[in-house]
């Protein structure tokens, strides 16, 4: 298949079909992870999403797709595909899945008789970082499980792993202690300034109350420290007449 692009907002495309059915993409669709970056600690517990940046065309009839991560970094305690792609041609059952200790895979269909998939959710990695990570930026990898063979195809039965895209993240993995420190409450111009020192990559939440009688917190904002640790929040209900007690945590 050959596309060309030619002289600013003319497009020619020019499009040789080498099997039947062919179509000339000028933008692959991307299967990536839902954020660029992921920050945890030794022993975190959290999703890794997956999804296309749009609808295979001609929808998704089946898939192999292998993560791969630094060998011992990540435990899966599940893997959940889309319901719709959640099918073993092969045999009467679920999907197949299953991780090692550099790798995790997930390769299934549409049941039989059921259309193509045309949604971009695909799957759900539930990862836990291992205790024995260092701390240090890591690389999560998306590639088809079965290179340069029938990883993922279409509703039409085209192999179409050369029209995606596979995608990759990172994962800071930081021992830090969330900490709390030089925690202040000053009047400025009509407002109530929060003020603190807190640990980067970490989020703080801000919470009042106007009665310490009873344990009812309202929720004023959630903070990321900037690089030097220093927190400011400017509450904007002009203090005067407004008692309030505030308080600041991790979530």
């Amino acid at each position: 298949m050959i596309c060309i692009r030619i002289s600013k907002s003319i497009t020619l495309v020019l499009a040789i079909a080498l099997v039947l059915g062919g179509v000339c993409r000028l933008q692959a669709v991307t299967v990536n992870f839902s954020q660029v970056g992921y920050t945890a600690a030794p022993g975190d517990t959290f999703d890794l999403v997956v999804r296309f940046s749009e609808p295979v065309p001609n929808g998704l009839e089946g898939y192999a797709l292998r993560m791969n991560f630094d060998s011992g970094l990540l435990g899966f305690s599940q893997i959940a595909v889309e319901p719709e792609l959640d099918f073993d041609a092969f045999a009467d059952a679920p999907a197949d899945k299953d991780s090692f200790s550099d790798y995790a895979y997930v390769a299934g269909f549409t049941d039989v008789g059921e259309p193509a998939y045309t949604g971009i959710d695909f799957v759900v990695f539930t990862v836990t970082v291992s205790l024995a990570a260092a701390d240090g930026v890591y690389s999560l990898e998306l590639a088809p499980l079965f290179p340069d063979a029938f990883s993922f195809v279409d509703g039409t039965g085209a192999v179409i792993d050369d029209d995606l895209v596979f995608g990759s993240a990172s994962l800071t993995v930081s021992s830090a202690v969330a900490a709390i420190s030089d925690f202040r409450i000053e009047r400025q111009a009509g407002q109530m300034a929060i003020r603190f020192a807190a640990t980067p990559g970490f989020d703080y939440l801000i919470e009042y109350n106007t009665d310490l009688a009873t344990d009812t917190w309202t929720t004023l904002t959630t903070v990321s420290p900037p690089a030097d640790g220093q927190v400011e929040v400017l509450d904007p209900v002009p203090a005067s007449g407004n008692r309030r007690f505030y308080r600041a945590s991790t979530p």
